[in-house]
């Protein structure tokens, strides 16, 4: 009995020989992983710190943008309504350009886009004496085009008027019936 006791006295501290090592080496482990969590909450800390710092610049640039954004947006309202005001004081003379280089179409365009903008500032009495002259400027523009357009009517009544004549004398060459000829002739009367 007692070898057994010694044979299992012997195994014994064996096992406590190699599981002291692999204890010791365990310690040692978590001593090293405990250092660093503690080197990364330090780092964590410093981490925080500067965040805030830069939260903090972030939202001194935000607030100083901000104050310039809104200056920038009301010279851009300036900009932009003294861009209108321009086209207003330019509309006559360039209605004017447009109708004696016979581009009706971009005169009339012109006069229609000035038209919201002259309602616009319809209270403002320095802006009636450029409404008055560009009204006046399409008056001319509107009686010009109406005689244009009697002008071709004529033009086309007239060729109409041509051709049948032509006709007429072309039958009487060609010695055609009296009753061609009649016919042709009703043509002229009816359209004269």
């Amino acid at each position: 009995a007692l070898p057994i006791f010694k044979s299992l006295d012997s195994d014994m501290q064996m096992l406590v020989y190699e599981n002291y090592n692999k204890f010791i080496s365990a310690t040692d482990t978590i001593r090293q992983m405990k250092q660093r969590v503690e080197e990364m909450e330090v780092s964590m800390g410093q981490l925080e710190s500067t965040m805030e710092t830069i939260s903090g610049a972030s939202d001194s640039v935000n607030s100083s943008l901000s104050e310039r954004r809104a200056q920038l947006e009301g010279l851009n309202g300036v900009k932009s309504n003294l861009a209108k005001l321009q086209l207003l004081m330019d509309l006559p003379p360039r209605l004017q350009a447009c109708v004696e280089a016979k581009q009706y179409e971009e005169a009339v365009r012109h006069h229609r886009r000035a038209q919201r903008l002259l309602k616009a500032v319809g209270h403002v009495a320095s802006f009636d004496s450029i409404r008055t002259e560009a009204a006046a400027i399409i008056q001319r523009l509107s009686q010009t085009l109406k005689a244009q357009l009697e002008v071709k009517h004529e033009v086309a009544e007239n060729m109409a008027n041509l051709t049948l004549i032509q006709k007429a004398a072309r039958a009487a060459q060609m010695g055609q019936s009296r009753s061609e000829e009649r016919r042709v002739g009703k043509e002229c009367r009816s359209r004269w």
